[in-house]
């Protein structure tokens, strides 16, 4: 069979990618078949590369591939990322790539469609179980344990009664169904047929309100909406209003520590703090949005039921408060603008602590938590900030150092030596 590849290389002929998958051919076929031109006595695409992408391709994970081929997972990874991105683009013009999902993980265009095209037709024809799963497998998509699935019979049958503008209630009372769990299965197949076969939903009828709106309800103007926008900036400071007008403008951090002459690190502190009732709004609006989303819901593999248990899950005071931590440790609280010490050390570059020029770096050059330029940078970091820093390490001369200098300040300050 190898022989036969060469021959048909040799003849002009087109050599099917599915045939060599069928039987990869060894390392020195796969030289001429796939020339390396960076380095051409090393194969572009290996035995092995062809051996699991035949197995990912036919639906298998990562660790069952390991176990048939007797490789470790990270083989596996190897050899999968290496023979993808060798064949992305490199694909010889005698040989045809004649698997869909193949292509479709190339990023190669698919070929011409033949079959279904519009919803309507499907509807019409009502195919089978099989003939869609068919149809499945040609649009590119790959069947495996878990993964995404085919739409049925079944759902086609909802999406036929549903354009004949039956009720989900009377859907449901035929199918055996409750009428919530109708309406999503009716959104969750029109998204699959949609995404995963490629077919136009040309049926208006299944977007339609099931009630016509009245002559009256049309005549009457909607209500209108509040504005959320300034509900929202009644409640930062007039220093947190004046950063976030000029962040809408589209101004960078640096460009609006210059226009109002604060430091980079006072733009980053203008954040309001989370408390755990406003993280619990942002987990009620979260899970609201991924209940109203069943495309959403599909992707993560997730239930309606298991969506509730992990939103119970989040609403735990002991999570709370760790999400609480999180949260103000990415935006953590700015120290009060009337702080007369923080006032002060503002108008100090760092050059006046007069450091080694060894910790000075390691301060300047760190974008960790911005740009370190004043005193005020420095005060606002923890001892545990300061050790994050790239070579200010615990007990090194440069952290030692940087903290010596920081008390002195402060000290000094208080002493009204420092206006």
């Amino acid at each position: 069979m190898e022989n036969n590849f060469l021959e048909q290389k040799r003849k002009g002929e087109k050599i099917l990618f599915s045939e060599l998958l069928a039987a990869p051919p060894s390392d020195d076929v796969l030289i001429e078949l796939f020339p390396n031109t960076l380095t051409p006595n090393r194969p572009l695409v290996t035995q092995r590369g062809l051996e699991v992408l035949k197995l990912r391709l036919e639906g298998l994970r990562q660790s069952e591939i390991a176990e048939r081929l007797g490789l470790k997972r990270g083989q596996v990874t190897y050899a999968s990322t290496t023979t993808k991105n060798c064949l992305h683009g490199n694909i010889p013009p005698y040989i045809d790539v004649d698997i869909p999902s193949l292509r479709r993980i190339l990023g190669m265009q698919q070929k011409e469609r033949t079959g279904y095209i519009l919803l309507s037709e499907l509807l019409r024809d009502m195919p089978s179980d099989e003939e869609l799963l068919n149809l499945f497998v040609e649009r590119g998509n790959i069947i495996r344990a878990g993964g995404k699935t085919p739409p049925t019979n079944q759902d086609l049958r909802l999406l036929q009664m549903r354009s004949e503008n039956q009720s989900y209630e009377s859907i449901g009372e035929k199918a055996g169904m409750d009428a919530g769990d109708v309406r999503h299965q009716i959104s969750l197949t029109i998204m699959r047929i949609r995404r995963d076969l490629k077919i136009e939903a040309d049926v208006p009828e299944l977007y339609r309100p099931r009630k016509p709106l009245s002559q009256a309800d049309q005549a009457q103007p909607p209500e209108p909406r509040p504005d959320i926008s300034k509900k929202r900036l009644d409640v930062l400071s007039e220093r947190q209003r004046e950063v976030w007008a000029l962040h809408e403008q589209g101004m960078s951090s640096a460009k609006i520590a210059r226009e109002l002459g604060i430091s980079y690190m006072a733009k980053e502190g203008s954040v309001v703090k989370y408390s755990q009732e406003e993280i619990k709004t942002i987990i009620d609006l979260a899970f609201k949005g991924a209940r109203s989303d069943p495309a959403l819901l599909d992707e993560l593999q997730l239930s309606h039921t298991e969506l509730t248990q992990m939103e119970q899950l989040f609403r735990r005071e002991d999570v709370l408060l760790g999400l609480e931590v999180v949260f103000n440790g990415i935006h953590p609280q700015k120290p009060s603008e009337t702080n007369p010490l923080f006032e002060a050390a503002d108008r100090y570059p760092i050059e006046y602590l007069d450091l080694s020029a060894r910790a000075y770096t390691f301060l300047i050059r760190s974008d960790r938590y911005g740009r370190i330029r004043t005193v005020a940078d420095l005060l606002r970091l923890s001892d545990a900030d300061l050790s994050k820093i790239r070579g200010l390490t615990p007990y090194s001369k440069s952290f030692q150092e940087v903290k010596c200098k920081r008390e002195k300040f402060v000290e000094d300050f208080n002493a009204g030596k420092i206006k």
